[in-house]
């Protein structure tokens, strides 16, 4: 499962490389609420086209693609980029996971090719994360 999982994120990693390498905006999710279930949620632009991606690995594994349309899209773009989600940014080590049961973590990558990354406490959060991740998990549950 380690392997399969390890796998998955280089994937992930050289996928969201190749998403914008178009200098597109990205912002990717990764949620674990159960050890060894991670579901993880690219929502990125690519030229006029807008896609979110859903994965989910461990005990139920899938794969979705959704078109969006650009106004959803930008709707997310301006509740992840917000003041009120900055407070929860991080710069990860080598022993960070990209999901632990107790933080939803996010990477937004923007049209200049800067990331930024997040971990939001599940037992914390704001307005804005709210609203951004109940956003997302509508596109999960499509």
């Amino acid at each position: 499962m380690k392997i399969k999982l390890l796998f998955f994120l280089l994937n992930l990693m050289l996928f969201s490389s190749y998403v914008n390498a178009g200098n597109d905006r990205s912002i990717a999710y990764a949620q674990q609420d159960t050890p060894g279930a991670i579901v993880v949620v690219s929502i990125f632009e690519h030229g006029k086209k807008y896609v979110a991606s859903v994965n989910g690995f461990g005990t139920e594994t899938f794969e979705k693609t959704i078109l969006i349309d650009k106004q959803y899209f930008d709707s997310l773009w301006v509740l992840a980029t917000s003041e009120e989600i900055s407070k929860y940014t991080f710069i990860p080590t080598p022993k960070d996971r990209m999901a632990t049961p107790q933080f939803r973590t996010m990477t937004l990558e923007d049209s200049k090719g800067m990331k930024k990354q997040f971990k939001i406490p599940h037992s914390e959060s704001n307005k804005s994360a709210e609203e951004l991740i109940s956003a997302i998990k509508d596109l999960m549950s499509k």
